[in-house]
C-alpha cells in the first residue's frame, strides 16, 4: 500500500547578529562630522521575534532594507514589534557604501547597507532608539532595535549615516556533522556539511559570484543599495528559510553509489557522483515564533532506479552552494511510496 516517508535531514543553524555605524554629514558642503561617543564604535542591535519571523517571509536584505529613528528610551526587548516612539522612517541609502564581506576561518557572511536622513525640519532633532524594518510605511514593525548609548543631535541641513552590518554566521559551513534524523519512528544515522562549491577543498566563500549573485547561498546588496536576489534558475538559496527553488531546474537530488561522499571532511575535493535530480522544492508552513522551518521535495520511489540510495542534496550544480546529507547506511526504497526529503533551517540571535 502506497504511504508517505519523510526524511528530513539535519538541522541547518543560521546565528544573526547586527550592528550599526553612524555619523553625521554636512548637507552644504558634504563634510564629515564626528559624533561624541561614536568613533569607529559599532553599537550592537536586539533582533526582534518579528525580526526573525520575517525572514522565514522574505530575505534576510529585505528583512532590514529600512532605517527607522525614534526618540523613546525603554530598553530593547526581543518582543518588541515597533520603536517605542517612533519618528520617522528612511528609504533612501547610499549609492556606493553597501556590499557583502565574507570570512571563511570564522564562517561568517555580512551584508551592510549604508542608510541615510536628513534632517530639514528648522531645527535639531535628537535620536534615542535606531530600528530595522522590511515596512517603509510610518510606525512600522521592526526588525531589530537598539536604544542608543547615548542619544544623537542631528542639527538642521544634517544628514545622519548609518550604516548597518548584519552578521548571518554559519557553523555547518564546511563543518562536517554526525546527526541522527528520524525516517518512519527509526534513528538514521549520517554525516552532514555545507558546502559553497564541492570541488574546492577550502572555501572561501558562499557566495563565488559576486558580479551578479547568480550562485549565492544568500541575497546580498549590490554597491548601489539594490538587493540581489539568487538567481534559482542556476541555484539555490540554501541558507536563506524564505527561499526555494520555485521553477523546474530543479535543484535538489538523490545519490545511489556507495561510494559517493563517503569519506566527507571538511578539507575533501568531493567528485560528484551520478545524480537523480525530481521536482522543484517546497517551503513547510511557518509558525510564528518557532524560528525553524523546513524546505523539502517530493518523489515517487519507483522513479528511482534501483533499490536504495545513500543521500541527497540540496541544490545540485557542483560549482554553486549546496547541502549534502550522506546516510552511514543506505535507505532501502518502499517502491510504492512517495519520498518527501528536505532540510530543516533554524535562526538564532547571537
Amino acid at each position: 500500500m502506497e504511504h508517505d516517508i519523510e526524511i528530513i535531514g539535519p538541522n541547518l543553524e543560521i546565528v544573526l547578529s547586527g550592528r550599526h555605524m553612524f555619523a553625521l554629514r554636512n548637507l552644504e558642503n558634504g563634510m564629515l562630522a564626528p559624533i561624541r561617543g561614536y568613533h569607529d564604535e559599532p553599537v550592537k542591535n536586539l533582533i526582534t521575534d518579528v525580526g526573525l519571523n520575517s525572514c522565514f517571509a522574505r530575505s534576510f536584505c529585505a528583512s532590514r532594507n529600512y532605517l527607522v529613528l525614534g526618540t523613546g528610551t525603554t530598553a530593547a526587548s526581543t518582543t518588541d514589534t515597533t520603536l517605542a516612539t517612533y519618528y520617522a522612517v528612511s528609504t533612501k541609502k547610499s549609492l556606493t557604501e553597501n556590499g557583502v564581506t565574507v570570512n571563511a576561518a570564522s564562517k561568517y557572511v555580512e551584508d551592510y547597507a549604508t542608510h541615510t536622513w536628513a534632517n530639514s525640519t528648522g531645527s535639531s532633532k535628537t535620536i534615542s532608539e535606531v530600528g530595522m524594518s522590511w515596512q517603509s510605511s510610518s510606525n512600522p514593525n521592526v526588525f531589530s532595535r537598539v536604544v542608543l548609548p547615548s542619544a544623537i543631535t542631528v542639527p538642521n541641513g544634517y544628514e545622519l549615516i548609518d550604516k548597518y552590518i548584519l552578521r548571518k554566521s554559519v557553523p555547518a559551513w564546511r563543518t562536517v556533522s554526525t546527526p541522527s534524523i528520524t525516517v518512519n519512528g527509526i534513528s538514521q544515522s549520517g554525516r552532514a556539511m555545507l558546502v559553497g562549491h564541492d570541488t574546492y577543498a577550502n572555501d572561501t566563500t558562499l557566495i563565488p559570484n559576486l558580479d551578479n549573485g547568480t550562485y549565492n547561498s544568500f541575497a546580498l546588496f549590490r554597491t548601489t543599495g539594490d538587493i540581489i536576489e539568487p538567481d534559482i534558475s542556476y541555484g539555490l538559496a540554501v541558507c536563506e528559510p524564505c527561499s526555494i527553488s520555485s521553477n523546474n531546474n530543479q535543484r535538489a537530488s538523490l545519490f545511489t553509489s556507495a561510494t559517493a561522499y563517503a569519506s566527507m571532511t571538511a578539507t575533501d575535493n568531493f567528485t560528484q557522483p551520478t545524480l537523480y535530480n525530481y521536482a522543484a522544492m517546497t517551503l513547510g508552513t511557518y509558525t510564528a515564533g518557532s524560528f525553524t522551518n523546513t524546505k523539502h521535495y517530493s518523489f515517487l520511489a519507483s522513479t528511482l532506479p534501483g533499490q536504495s540510495f545513500y543521500g541527497f542534496t540540496i541544490g545540485n550544480v557542483y560549482y554553486c552552494p549546496h547541502f549534502i546529507f550522506r546516510a552511514d547506511a543506505p535507505f532501502t526504497k518502499n517502491p510504492t511510496s512517495t519520498y518527501h526529503i528536505g532540510l530543516r533551517t533554524t535562526l538564532a540571535r547571537a
